[in-house]
């Protein structure tokens, strides 16, 4: 009973159970390393504030006790802050901060000179965070098998029949409408890219649907061949669903099965391929083991305030250029990367995913390419106007990017295809949701089996008959919405 009021085991449980809270919201999705290596610095950390204060304050219980507090709001700060309704006066930064010291403050003192008092709050804590934390993982159990379970069906492939085997670009362009979207929602003919794209051999599709209106249902789609078992993320309107969509993609069948024929793989996507991470990022778009670390402190600060040093009167230029044009680097890289992989000779084939955020917003450029104030001229006109100036740069790159690829590597077969069609299409004209576009140039020009393809579902089954000499039978073409304010899945007629 002496070790239980002695012994701050309380601090030691306190960021284990952090991470199970987390754990129950938002599921067990993050790699390993990115869990357990801010766990173990976490728990070094405790295990160094352990070994001061004994050795300098003489075991003092009153510092556990107030160092377990405030780390307890470091941890839980978001939680805090974010119970306080907006409109309170206790909402602010300032309010809060000063509340949480004024409290830290009165415990310490109530605290001076009461060891027994002391000694019964030890064992109070240390009873308490031995309870909560088993409690928490109890319900945390159902999202830790989730880290065991796949979202997919297994596809069964027979033996490959390789006469031959290409690389393949997969260069996705975020948000791209299709032919028939950009002719009702924009008036605008998309003749100039669709001619250029033919005169180098690439079959544009002249309607294409994907088979979802969210990027990452139809990343998953796509990349795993087959629909989606709905049931299985709902509800979507909580991020867990999002993070299971992670999962699925980290495990799809269609990378799994090239590395097994010897490919190698290219990762310049939002998602982690295998064992193959992630290089890019959307900042609205959390990841692995973002959402469970978001009440900290320091990332509630960076989300709530951070915005004021690279916009606004405090404008620092170098923050300006990393947070709010850092999507716009990261396109330009992107297309660097791919180019350069192009131009090497002599390789293994490979699976080479570009995810490039365009026309996706935010909206950066005019047509020529010449980049907005991000604070000012992008909110001076029309956003429609924007959006379609946007889409015309974006053409620029396409064509650019095409031209390479077919010159440095015409053996290659070339898909440039968008996850959905534009995002912001007003719902009274819901079937445009799904018009996307694509485009494909095969090394052998032999378009008869490809040119029958209606929706992304089909997209890799198809290639893989003809390339990979599989027989796998094509999905029927539909078309989902997933509306996450409602929690609907809503079925729409492709067009």
């Amino acid at each position: 009973m002496k070790r239980i009021n002695t012994y701050p085991v309380f601090l030691y449980l306190l960021p284990i159970f952090f991470y199970l809270v987390g754990i129950s919201e938002y599921g067990f999705h993050p790699t390993l390393s990115k869990l357990v290596i801010p766990l173990v610095l976490m728990l070094v950390f405790v295990g160094a504030l352990h070994l001061a204060i004994f050795r300098v304050y003489q075991n003092n219980g009153r510092i556990f006790i107030m160092s377990f507090l405030v780390f307890s709001m470091y941890l839980f700060f978001g939680n805090i802050k974010d119970t306080i309704p907006q409109s309170s006066i206790f909402h602010s930064y300032f309010v809060v901060l000063a509340l949480l010291l004024v409290i830290l403050l009165t415990i310490n003192l109530y605290l001076r000179n009461r060891n027994k008092i002391i000694l019964q709050f030890f064992a109070y804590l240390n009873l308490l965070l031995v309870l909560l934390t088993l409690m928490q993982f109890a319900l945390s159990v159902k999202n830790i098998k989730e880290c065991f379970r796949t979202h997919h069906q297994i596809i069964r492939f027979s033996k490959p029949i390789l006469n031959r085997t290409p690389s393949i670009y997969f260069i996705l362009f975020d948000e791209y409408p299709g032919t028939v979207s950009l002719k009702e929602y924009y008036q605008f003919g998309n003749e100039a890219l669709i001619d250029h794209l033919r005169q180098h051999d690439f079959h544009v599709f002249d309607t294409m649907n994907s088979n979802y209106d969210k990027t990452i249902y139809s990343i998953n789609s796509i990349l795993n061949l087959q629909y989606l078992d709905m049931a299985s993320y709902l509800p979507v309107n909580r991020y867990a669903a999002y993070l299971k969509n992670f999962t699925s993609i980290k495990r799809n069948v269609l990378t799994s099965f090239l590395e097994k024929q010897g490919y190698r793989i290219h990762n310049l996507s939002l998602f982690d391929l295998g064992s193959h991470q992630a290089t890019s990022s959307y900042p609205l778009l959390k990841t692995s083991n973002e959402p469970l670390q978001k009440n900290m402190f320091h990332n509630k600060l960076k989300d709530d305030l951070l915005w004021k040093l690279y916009s606004g009167k405090f404008r620092v230029p170098f923050l300006y250029d990393r947070y709010l044009l850092h999507v716009h680097h990261q396109n330009n890289e992107i297309i660097k990367q791919t180019i350069a992989g192009s131009a090497k000779k002599n390789q293994q084939p490979f699976f080479h995913y570009a995810h490039l955020l365009m026309p996706h917003e935010p909206i950066f450029t005019d047509s020529n390419g010449k980049l907005y104030d991000m604070e000012r001229e992008q909110h001076l006109t029309d956003i429609s106007r924007k959006g379609l100036d946007y889409l015309k740069y974006t053409n620029r790159r396409m064509m650019q990017l095409s031209d390479t690829l077919v010159k440095n590597d015409p053996g290659a077969i070339i898909i440039l295809l968008s996850d959905h069609g534009y995002g912001d299409t007003p719902e009274t004209q819901r079937k445009l949701h799904c018009n996307n576009f694509m485009a494909i140039h095969l090394p052998d020009a032999d378009y008869a089996r490809i040119g029958k393809l209606r929706s992304n579902v089909n997209l890799f089954r198809i290639i893989l008959n003809q390339y990979f000499g599989q027989q796998l039978p094509l999905q029927k073409d539909s078309c989902y919405s997933i509306n996450e304010e409602e929690n609907r899945i809503i079925a729409i007629k492709p067009i």
